[in-house]
């Protein structure tokens, strides 16, 4: 026969065995659930890297023009390629076509527009359409704040 102290003594063992069990299962859970984030994690990673097989001016998203004779910037955004926008730029240009701010300031001040190579940068790649004006604005607010944008898009 148990007696009442040793009793105790079980049933807080049983309880402590229950819980361990339970502790056990949520660290086991836990690291499954950890270790498909993880898993997610680098398998997108791995994606992006293969992504990156494109050139940068293949890729949409946002972009920076700058003048080749002031050496201030245009900010824009594109959801087809940048080699895509450059090439309505340069058209725009040879039309006489003040169509953006970009191609306004460069006919108005009679300033040089250089080749993709020389004066596009891809500043972020987004293939999401929503996001593109977005961070658009987020850009064109930095640019400004640090006096580099055009007078045309201030």
């Amino acid at each position: 026969m148990i007696k009442p102290k040793e009793e105790t003594k079980t049933k807080t063992k049983h309880i402590l065995q229950s819980k361990n069990k339970e502790n056990h299962q949520l660290i086991q859970t836990y690291k499954r659930r950890h270790s498909l984030q993880e898993h997610k994690h680098l398998t997108t990673a791995h994606k992006a890297k293969t992504n990156n097989k494109t050139p940068e001016h293949g890729k949409s998203g946002i972009y920076t023009l700058s003048c080749n004779t002031c050496h201030r910037s245009y900010i824009g955004q594109t959801s087809r390629s940048l080699k895509q926008r450059f090439q309505e730029r340069t058209r725009n240009i040879k039309h006489n076509e003040p169509l953006s701010a970009c191609t306004l300031h460069i006919l108005n001040n009679k300033h040089e527009h250089g080749s993709i190579k020389d004066t596009m940068t891809l500043l972020k790649h987004i293939e999401t359409p929503s996001l593109l004006i977005p961070y658009e604005q987020l850009y064109i607010k930095s640019y400004h704040h640090n006096d580099q944008l055009i007078p045309e898009q201030q």
